[in-house]
């Protein structure tokens, strides 16, 4: 369901509209009741449902979903990250042979090419992330505002978690440089936008999705007294 989600919502995105439509009367045919409100957010009233999670991996996979390659996305980050991942380990060592085998470990990792075959959006976190630490090994304003903004874009793939971990020591870290005065109103400047638009943009909307009660029992999608005659 973590999958179908971000799929989901890339559909509903890549047909022009925010939320997907079911008619309202198979809401429970179409989506479980046990995942109503955890995965789904899905309305009997209006039969509009979009995903939990905020929207931002759902927006990257709508340029695949929309040309029927949505398979694709996760592959083309997973060869991103590989060459992010060598980039990262060269500047940080200056040998090409560390970079090179930084690069192979990488493929190695079945924590990368699993998730590079699949719809979870981890692989899309890697590489903001990796991303966001390539900028800010070398800091000044412009790097630190790019970084602020590709940290922002990490924050709403699906949760907020896995970026912050991340981001904490390095943002501290900013803290503590004699360049702070510059470095850091940029990132925070590059956060803002997409942050605020996006993440509680998002929430927003979802809030607008009347839910209601859930029935109990689905609608039946026979015609009952065509069973009983049988």
């Amino acid at each position: 369901m973590d999958e179908y989600a971000a799929v989901f919502q890339s559909e509903a995105f890549s047909s022009g509209r925010v939320f997907g439509q079911f008619p309202p009367t198979m809401m429970d045919w179409l989506v479980p009741p046990g995942f109503q409100g955890h995965f789904l957010r899905a309305s009997h009233q209006t039969g509009q449902v979009a995903s939990m999670y905020w929207p931002g991996f759902a927006a990257i996979l709508t340029p695949f979903t929309i040309v029927g390659l949505s398979w694709l996305a996760n592959p083309v980050l997973g060869g991103l990250l590989v060459v992010l991942v060598h980039r990262l380990a060269f500047c940080v060592t200056q040998s090409v042979e560390a970079a090179g085998l930084a690069a192979l470990l990488t493929l190695a990792s079945p924590a990368v090419t699993v998730n590079a075959i699949s719809f979870y959006s981890m692989t899309a976190h890697a590489v903001c992330n990796a991303a966001f630490v390539l900028l800010l090994l070398r800091p000044n304003a412009a790097r630190a505002f790019a970084a602020g903004v590709i940290g922002s874009v990490s924050l709403v793939l699906h949760n907020p978690l896995p970026h912050i971990l991340v981001a904490t020591p390095w943002l501290l870290w900013l803290l503590l440089r004699s360049d702070r005065g510059r470095t850091v109103p940029a990132a925070i400047l590059g956060y803002l936008p997409i942050s605020i638009l996006v993440g509680f943009g998002w929430l927003h909307l979802l809030a607008q999705i009347p839910i209601g009660s859930i029935s109990s029992i689905a609608v039946p999608l026979a015609d009952e007294s065509f069973v009983t005659a049988s």
